[in-house]
């Protein structure tokens, strides 16, 4: 049936009645499939993060149930005289985030990793989730106002019930700020307040400001592994470096640990990295080692500092008692 002008309130009455009922019937499925798909989640982030030193690098938001009202305006807006009235057998077909949720990263790479590694692992068989399109990357194709994140449109398989679909976005939070920064919310559709071409070019130039910020954030992180790895090497294979640089004696407590290092702090604030190479020659291990299988937050060391001007590291002289893999 062709939805004329003169029928339009009648066409809205009908559509968000329809929609209502089909909120009742649904809800309760959307809500679990939330709930499994948020926990699905968590299990992939902490496995893309096992061997990170950094655990919130990926961090899982609880997502939520699109509003009612927003649905129903959705579906209208995608419907016109040419094309027939709207129903709620369209709802779910198209409209992909009722049920929504995101992961926030800290970095671009991250970004796509995570982002690869989730649709990797709907692809597997008997996982009760796969992907229900191909993946959107914003982030490396941005929209034209300068939005960007990583959509994924997820069908989860529910007992008894068709399969509901939950949106994913990946956003780093920088990309997730904006919304925020420029009220967003405030200028969407049937809004209060509408949208004027000063808002758009505000909201791009603030999104490619944003983004250069996200990519000089991974500069800093790329130099920052690249000398931690030049450390672990030059240690690795010029032992004889401590002969020749004068070291002090301090007591430390870590920080945080992970697999290639450990951060330490000294009572006077001073933070040095310890190596993965002085852990491995303490416990008289040969090839690669993890540090956190041997050191702890808040273990209590006597080290040696070396500085070479550019860094700071702490050799420890010994480990913490509770500080061996054996005791795992």
């Amino acid at each position: 049936m062709k939805a004329g002008r003169e029928g339009a309130k009648t066409v809205d009455m009908n559509t968000a009645e329809e929609v209502e009922q089909i909120y009742r019937r649904r809800r309760r499925v959307w809500v679990d499939a939330l709930h499994q798909v948020n926990s699905w989640l968590e299990r992939q982030c902490a496995a893309a993060l096992d061997d990170a030193q950094d655990k919130h690098r990926l961090e899982v938001h609880e997502g939520r149930i699109k509003d009612e009202r927003r649905a129903t305006a959705k579906l209208l807006r995608k419907f016109d005289d040419d094309v027939g009235d709207p129903s709620s057998n369209d709802l779910e077909t198209l409209i992909h985030d009722l049920a929504a949720t995101k992961v926030l990263c800290k970095s671009t790479r991250d970004q796509e990793l995570i982002t690869q590694r989730l649709a990797d692992e709907a692809a597997r068989s008997g996982s009760g989730i796969r992907l229900a399109e191909r993946p959107k990357h914003y982030a490396r194709e941005p929209k034209p106002s300068g939005y960007r994140a990583n959509h994924l449109i997820f069908e989860w398989d529910v007992a008894g019930e068709r399969p509901a679909i939950v949106e994913v976005q990946i956003k780093t939070r920088l990309q997730d700020a904006r919304g925020e920064l420029t009220h967003e919310n405030s200028y969407k559709p049937g809004s209060a307040i509408q949208k004027t071409p000063f808002h758009d070019e505000v909201a791009l130039t603030m999104a490619n400001l944003l983004a250069e910020v996200d990519r000089l954030a991974d500069c800093v992180a790329d130099d920052m592994e690249g000398a931690i790895d030049q450390a672990n090497d030059q240690a690795s294979t010029a032992p004889e470096e401590l002969a020749r640089v004068d070291l002090a004696v301090t007591d430390v407590v870590v920080v945080n640990t992970g697999p290639r290092y450990a951060l330490a702090e000294d009572k006077n604030g001073e933070r040095g990295l310890i190596r993965a190479v002085d852990v491995r020659d303490l416990v008289g291990e040969s090839g690669m080692i993890d540090v956190d299988d041997y050191v702890r937050a808040e273990d209590r060391l006597r080290v040696a500092v070396v500085n070479d001007g550019e860094k700071r590291f702490y050799k420890p002289e010994a480990l913490a008692p509770h500080s061996a893999a054996s005791d795992e």
